[in-house]
């Protein structure tokens, strides 16, 4: 963390504020008149680092985002007690399922667990199995001993003491764990609003038999990472998300495969061993608000502004011509303070605590002396020959100035971080592989410091960045 000086911002990034005129993608949501909250639960087995497997396996850009996102839909609009592990090895992942066998004794009789497994995924001839790629340590051969077989993942998640269980991989040839391929007929949503007592009656037919159903994002084919997300994660997310802000806050399995038959490649359904005719259904803990007026979607090339949860379709990253490049980071949650890859912390920094945030931007490069001078018509940076160079010696006030002369010329309304904002960013957010520095375990790489600086300071944008695209987030200025 950056210590607080006479002179705070010694080197800032710009924010695009929840606040302002533009309109909100979603309406706002009021109290559901009838939830689960506590008795249903996620995991998340997410793996985008293959940088041990590699030629025969790539990085991956969506896994751990995609099931962040996931993940934020069911805890915080759902009532879902989440857990995601994020690269997690062939021994991690059966170890946490073994646990998690043994928790579930305690779950109640209606409990709901859903498993998600993102990743890579292959196929071996040989013996015509499908299997899940996880994260390979280092010296472990890319070899299929090293996956785990889909169908013993089946196995043992059907095999845990919850009655009703779905298991969602999204993974190339996942299709493989299961030769029943066919979805349901049915339209996504139910017209209306049901009442408490309806979702009541609804939620109960739905678990009123044992369930063990299976989702995967193909068949014995491979699949897309995406963009944003893989077009199978994606199709959850918008389902989570368009059940309590257009329907009546019930996402009953039916209506995910009636979504999910929009995605191409097609996504597959099935059960698992030990299935009896149940169903699964998320129950959200808030609903549509009728006093808001229908949503409308800002123009793809305004900037968008934070929303109340992450919005999968908003640009990865827009520019503006007076401000600069903006990366999205997607809304989660993170331990902040002096975590345990952290060395010489300050005593503001402990304890740590769980913070979650919503989704916003944050400028790629700090703002530089170019941008500054057009803004403001000065420079008071000492190393005031780079124009490319970031500003330096401005104080708090300065850059309230800037940011309201900037708004003016833009029309936006940009705002510094909050420590949270900003410390989540210079992990890498959603994609952080828990690195010391801001994108690396060796600091030369991804800063300038006084080591490598010459003691003053330099153009933007030089070194490695980040896990998120983010360019000096350590190193260069204090920010």
């Amino acid at each position: 963390m950056r210590g607080s000086q006479k002179y705070l911002i010694l080197i800032f990034s710009l924010w695009l504020c929840s606040a302002g005129s533009l309109t909100p993608v979603h309406e706002s949501p009021k109290p559901a008149d009838f939830t689960r909250i506590g008795k249903d639960y996620a995991l998340f087995f997410a793996v985008d680092d293959y940088s041990n497997a590699s030629p025969t396996f790539t990085n991956l850009r969506n896994p751990i985002k995609d099931a962040t996102e996931i993940a934020w839909e069911l805890e915080k609009m759902y009532g879902f007690e989440t857990h995601i592990y994020r690269n997690p090895s062939k021994s991690d992942i059966i170890r946490e399922l073994t646990q998690w066998r043994q928790k579930a004794q305690q779950f109640q009789e209606d409990a709901q667990l859903f498993v998600f497994f993102s990743g890579h995924g292959t196929f071996w001839d040989f013996n015509l199995k499908g299997y899940f790629v996880p994260f390979l340590p280092s010296g472990t051969r890319a070899a299929y001993e090293s996956y785990i077989d889909l169908t013993d993942i089946g196995n043992s998640v059907a095999g845990f003491p919850c009655n009703h269980i779905l298991l969602a991989i999204d993974a190339c040839y996942a299709g493989t764990i299961d030769q029943a391929i066919a979805f349901r007929d049915g339209d996504y949503a139910r017209p209306g609003a049901s009442s408490a007592v309806e979702k009541q009656r609804i939620v109960s037919t739905q678990l009123l038999h044992k369930s063990r159903l299976l989702l995967t994002s193909g068949g014995k084919v491979r699949t897309p990472d995406g963009v944003n997300n893989s077009p199978f994660s994606g199709a959850i997310i918008g389902a989570l998300r368009d059940a309590y802000t257009r329907g009546d806050g019930l996402l009953m399995y039916s209506d995910l495969l009636a979504r999910l038959k929009r995605v191409n490649p097609l996504p597959h359904e099935g059960v698992l061993p030990g299935h009896a005719s149940g169903g699964f259904v998320f129950v959200a803990n808030t609903t549509p608000n009728p006093q808001v007026s229908s949503p409308v979607t800002p123009s793809p090339a305004a900037p968008i502004p934070a929303k109340t949860e992450p919005v999968a379709s908003s640009p990865a990253t827009y520019t503006d011509a007076s401000a600069g490049t903006f990366v999205l980071v997607q809304g989660g949650s993170f331990d902040m303070g002096c975590t345990s890859e952290q060395q010489n912390c300050g005593s503001d920094e402990k304890p740590v605590r769980r913070v979650t945030l919503n989704s916003y931007y944050i400028g790629q490069y700090e703002v530089t002396q170019a941008q500054w001078r057009a803004v403001m018509g000065n420079n008071p940076s000492n190393n005031s020959g780079c124009d490319q160079c970031p500003v330096e010696q401005v104080s708090w006030e300065d850059v309230q100035e800037y940011l309201r002369r900037l708004n003016a010329r833009t029309g936006q309304n940009y705002r510094l971080p909050t420590e949270a904002e900003w410390e989540f960013a210079a992990r890498g957010g959603s994609r952080s592989r828990g690195y010391q520095y801001a994108g690396s375990n060796n600091i030369a790489d991804v800063a300038w410091y006084l080591v490598n600086s010459g003691l003053k300071t330099r153009p933007v944008g030089q070194k490695s960045p980040n896990e998120l695209g983010l360019y000096d987030m350590s190193g260069n200025v204090w920010e």
